[in-house]
């Protein structure tokens, strides 16, 4: 049905008229010779896309957030380092031998005090039954103590503890 006067229109009823206002383009194509294939020319990538977009280049927070929170746990870390590397030093070798010298010079006082002591200790005597024990205690401790030294090169200390 074609309308040929404008003043005949009857508002509120539905024509199916298609008036077009402005001639509609279809997309383009890229098209292959020998397979006769058609792909959207922005679909194939050669239409530069994502480099008009006004954030292009800038990157994004999460990674600048994770990048700041990178070094400040690399710099903590740093920090964490230097600090222990001051309070842990080397023992110098003369003062390794004078401790050993000092374990020894004590094991030997508690092994004569040891071998002073009666060959038998009746468990009435409770007195010199744990005092042996004390000795044959001590004695170990020394004999771990000076093990430790001499298996080892380099042995470290604090500045707090000194051995």
């Amino acid at each position: 049905q074609c309308l040929l006067r404008w003043d005949h229109l009857i508002v509120g009823v539905f024509l199916n008229i298609n008036w077009p206002i402005e001639k509609i383009h279809g997309s383009t194509c890229l098209c292959g010779y020998t397979q006769r294939d058609k792909q959207l020319l922005e679909k194939s990538g050669l239409v530069p896309f994502y480099l008009q977009k006004n954030d292009y280049g800038i990157v994004p927070g999460y990674l600048r957030r994770r990048k700041a929170e990178k070094e400040k746990a690399k710099q903590d870390n740093d920090a964490w380092l230097t600090k222990q590397q001051e309070t842990v030093k080397p023992l110098a070798e003369q003062e390794k031998q004078n401790i050993l010298q000092g374990l020894k010079r004590r094991f030997n006082e508690l092994n004569f005090e040891y071998q002073s002591l009666p060959f038998t200790i009746s468990p009435s005597q409770h007195k010199k039954y744990n005092y042996k024990m004390f000795l044959e205690e001590a004695m170990s401790q020394v004999e771990k103590d000076i093990a430790l030294f001499e298996e080892h090169k380099y042995i470290y200390h604090t500045n707090n503890s000194y051995i």
